[in-house]
C-alpha cells in the first residue's frame, strides 16, 4: 500500500484510512504478506520508490489517491505496473471518479468504490482465489478480457 510521492500538505496527514486499511486486509486474510510505505513521511522520491517495488515485488500495490496528488499518484502506479503488480486505488478522486480513472489511466486495474477496509480485503482473497475483482462490492475493476 503507497502514499503519493513527492507531496506536501498542509497540515501533514496521517495515513490512517491506509493503515486501518491494511490491518483489515491482515485480519482477513492472514497469509498475505501486507506492507505499509509512507512515501510522504519516509522523503521517498520516485526513484526511492521504484527501487521499493523492486525489493518488495508485490502482486498488489494500492495507492491512496486525490485530486491534487493524481499526478504524482499515477507517476507511482505507471512504476508498479512495470513491476508487474496490478495496481488499486482508493480515497476521494478513485471514489468519485472510478469510471473516469479506470477508462483513462491503463496502469489503474482497480478503484475502490465503497469502505477501503472491506473492498480491499474482498479484493485481496478474490485475486488470492483467481478471481478478477469484477465481482467484488465497493470494488471498479477494470475487465482483464476487455
Amino acid at each position: 500500500m503507497i502514499i503519493p510521492l513527492n507531496v506536501t500538505l498542509e497540515p501533514f496527514r496521517l495515513p490512517l484510512s491506509m493503515c486501518l486499511a491494511a490491518a483489515e486486509v491482515r485480519k482477513v486474510v492472514p497469509t498475505v504478506d501486507v506492507r505499509v510505505a509512507d512515501c510522504q513521511a519516509e522523503g521517498m522520491d520516485a526513484p526511492g520508490f521504484e527501487a521499493l517495488v523492486s525489493e518488495w515485488k508485490p502482486d498488489l500495490v494500492v495507492i491512496n489517491v486525490s485530486s491534487p496528488t493524481l499526478g504524482s499518484d499515477l507517476e507511482a502506479a505507471a512504476t508498479a505496473r512495470r513491476a508487474g503488480a496490478q495496481v488499486a486505488m482508493f480515497g476521494q478522486h478513485a471514489q468519485a471518479l472510478p469510471d473516469d480513472l479506470l477508462s483513462t489511466e491503463e496502469d489503474v486495474d482497480f478503484a475502490v468504490t465503497g469502505e477501503p477496509e472491506t473492498a480491499l480485503s474482498a479484493l485481496v482473497g478474490d485475486l488470492l482465489n483467481g478471481g478478477t475483482g469484477l465481482d467484488v462490492a465497493g470494488i471498479a475493476a477494470r475487465d482483464p478480457a476487455a
